[in-house]
């Protein structure tokens, strides 16, 4: 796993480079709200499509080579960031990030590929954990050095070339690869049993209402840091900083969570949280106190993402992966879109703070969905008991938070306190020498 684990460093620090700043790059090129919010639309427009003709030629093929599409797809992907750092108005921006989709798309495709296809279903939660770990680490360390760069030199095209550099570094992971099945043969007719086809239409009617919602307000959360809090590009950095600190602190007890207490219980105890990002960012008086406030949604989206994921990857291992993720993809990039679309036209008429606040209202929608799911859990089934039926899922709740944080706590001591211990023995050791 350990290729996986660097790919998605890399990758993830090439792309936190410059993402969490596309919106303020657009506004500096002339962009409106309207335009920003295409912007946002434009992008996962193109990245939807492509994964869905990408899919269709799967089927058709019958056989596909995962590493190869990964790694060319992954170096295109990459040099993009040059052209995107020549754009000279905001609609040749649009143009270049689209292109950039393109590819991002077929690194999803095959990426999800590779991945669903290695990982055991008893421990996918914690290896999950990890890889978002790196991830985050990876976007976090990009996000810190970029932020001081734009602040102190601009959009200057060396911040571009940074990232395309990462990029390919990532590429180069899988240049040769052993230990991965890598070639897949595509059966075209395989279909869900009826249970399965029911939680996959709920999973995705939650997630698509979710990210609607999310769509909403999302492009517009750096603009009104800058605009509302009176912030900059370090104030960006730094939440985006204490959002990946709560990321990498609590991945890996979420994936403990996941795999032993259960997927489904998980995303729900998560949508509260996750919740209280727009209304944090709308109510906060201070951009100081958001640093803060916004770990809670932070938290939420850890366990959430995780979760999501392991149960999509349960209906992936047992069907078409290339046509099952296309689908799911595309359905949850095509609502994020229609909520791009909608935000920028509200946050245009009405300003953003009242997009915020129908953002945190719409995000409590996604709830009808889930709460219909059937449980799935991964190494052993642990059952909760329950006094009232109605209490189910607070009582479900409080137990996974509860084992969430014992199982932080532990991580502590195993991964941070021993290890500080062993430098200091070696420390010590050396000097009496």
């Amino acid at each position: 796993m350990k290729r996986f684990y660097r790919f998605e460093f890399f990758r993830a620090f090439s792309s936190g480079f410059i993402s969490p700043f596309i919106s303020v790059f657009a506004l500096f090129l002339g962009a409106s709200n309207l335009i920003i919010g295409y912007l946002n639309a434009v992008i996962q427009f193109s990245y939807i499509v492509m994964q869905l003709i990408i899919s269709f030629y799967l089927l058709k093929r019958r056989k596909f080579s995962g590493r190869f599409a990964l790694l060319l797809s992954t170096i295109t992907w990459a040099l993009m960031w040059i052209l995107i750092g020549k754009s000279s108005n905001a609609y040749e921006l649009i143009l270049f990030l689209a292109v950039q989709a393109i590819f991002s798309a077929a690194i999803t495709l095959s990426w999800t590929a590779l991945l669903v296809n290695t990982i055991p279903s008893y421990k996918r939660g914690r290896i999950i954990a990890e890889i978002n770990r790196r991830s985050v680490l990876g976007s976090m360390f990009a996000t810190i050095i970029s932020g001081y760069l734009i602040k102190n030199y601009g959009f200057i095209q060396a911040i571009f070339l940074i990232p395309t550099i990462f990029g390919i570094f990532a590429a180069l992971q899988f240049f040769s690869i052993k230990g991965v099945k890598e070639n897949f043969i595509i059966f075209p007719k395989q279909k869900f049993e009826e249970k399965s086809n029911r939680d996959f239409k709920l999973l995705l009617s939650g997630r698509a209402f979710l990210n609607f919602a999310v769509g909403l307000a999302a492009p517009f959360l750096s603009i009104y840091v800058v605009t509302a809090l009176k912030g900059n590009t370090i104030d960006v950095a730094i939440i985006s900083l204490m959002s990946s600190l709560t990321y990498i602190i609590f991945y890996k007890p979420w994936g403990v969570v996941v795999d032993f207490i259960g997927r489904k219980i998980t995303m729900l105890s998560c949508v509260l949280l996750i919740s209280t990002i727009p209304l944090f960012y709308a109510i906060t008086p201070s951009v100081t106190l958001l640093y803060f406030l916004i770990v809670f949604g932070s938290l939420g989206w850890a366990g959430f993402e995780i979760a999501s994921f392991s149960y999509f990857s349960d209906f992936a291992k047992k069907s078409n992966v290339f046509q099952i993720t296309s689908t799911y993809n595309s359905s949850i990039e095509l609502a994020t879109i229609l909520g791009n679309l909608v935000g920028g036209f509200l946050a245009q008429n009405f300003g953003i703070f009242n997009v915020l606040i129908l953002s945190f209202i719409l995000r409590f929608g996604c709830l009808g969905f889930l709460s219909e799911l059937s449980e799935r859990k991964g190494a052993v089934d642990v059952k909760i008991n329950t006094t009232f039926q109605p209490l189910r899922y607070i009582e479900e709740s409080a137990t996974l938070y509860l084992i969430l944080f014992s199982t932080f706590k532990r991580n502590i001591k195993k991964d941070f306190l021993e290890r500080i211990e062993r430098i200091a023995s070696n420390f010590l050791r050396e000097i009496k020498k």
